[in-house]
C-alpha cells in the first residue's frame, strides 16, 4: 500500500474527529451558559443591572433545542412554569420565548428599561413577555381602549396577558418615577 492513500485516510479521519469534537462542545449544556468571564464593556453594565445573570446556572437555563455558545450568559426568566429566557453576550441582550421568537438590542442601547416582545406576528398579541432590570417589580401594558394589564416581575422576567392592541408600556423605577414608552 502506498503512503499517499494512507495519508489521505488519516487526514479524513482527523478532520472527522475534529468536527465531531467541535459539534459536541457546541451542543453541551453547563458552564458555558454562565460564562460571563468573556463579557466586556456595555455587556458588563447590562449584567450588573440584571440579577438573574449573576445567579448560578441551572438546568432550566438551557433553551430547548438551542446549542450552548461559549461567552453567552443564558438564564430562564419569569415564572418557573414559563418559557422565556434572556441571553447576554458582547453583541446583544435578548429575550426569547420557547417558540424561538426573540428580540435583541446591542448592549450599549439597553438603557435600564424593560425589553419587551410580543411573540408571533399578530398586531394584537395574546401576550407580551420581557426582561426588566433590578428594582422594577411590575410592567403594565396600556391598550387602545384605555384598559391595562400588569405582569409581575419574577427573576427579571414578566408576562402580560394582552389580547388587545397595545399602545404603551409603563413601569416604575425604584426611585418611584413612572416611565412610559410608546408601543
Amino acid at each position: 500500500m502506498s503512503a499517499r492513500p494512507l495519508r489521505r485516510n488519516m487526514a479524513a479521519v482527523t478532520l472527522t474527529v475534529v468536527a465531531a469534537l467541535g459539534i459536541y462542545l457546541l451542543t453541551q449544556g453547563g458552564s458555558a451558559n454562565s460564562d460571563s468571564t468573556q463579557l466586556t464593556g456595555p455587556a458588563t453594565s447590562v449584567e450588573s443591572q440584571i440579577a438573574v445573570f449573576n445567579q448560578a446556572a441551572t438546568s432550566a437555563d438551557a433553551i430547548p433545542g438551542e446549542p450552548t455558545i461559549s461567552g453567552t450568559v443564558v438564564r430562564h426568566i419569569g415564572a418557573a412554569t414559563g418559557s422565556t429566557w434572556a441571553s447576554l453576550d458582547n453583541g446583544r441582550v435578548c429575550v426569547q420565548d420557547g417558540g424561538g421568537a426573540s428580540v435583541c438590542l446591542p448592549p450599549q442601547d439597553y438603557t435600564g428599561k424593560p425589553l419587551v416582545m410580543a411573540p408571533g406576528s399578530s398586531t394584537v398579541p395574546a401576550e407580551l413577555v420581557g426582561l426588566a432590570p433590578d428594582g422594577i417589580t411590575a410592567v403594565t401594558a396600556v391598550f387602545s381602549d384605555g384598559s391595562t394589564a400588569t405582569g409581575a416581575v419574577v427573576d427579571n422576567g414578566f408576562t402580560i396577558q394582552a389580547g388587545k392592541t397595545v399602545t404603551e408600556i409603563r413601569w416604575t423605577t425604584p426611585d418611584n418615577v413612572t416611565h412610559i414608552q410608546e408601543w
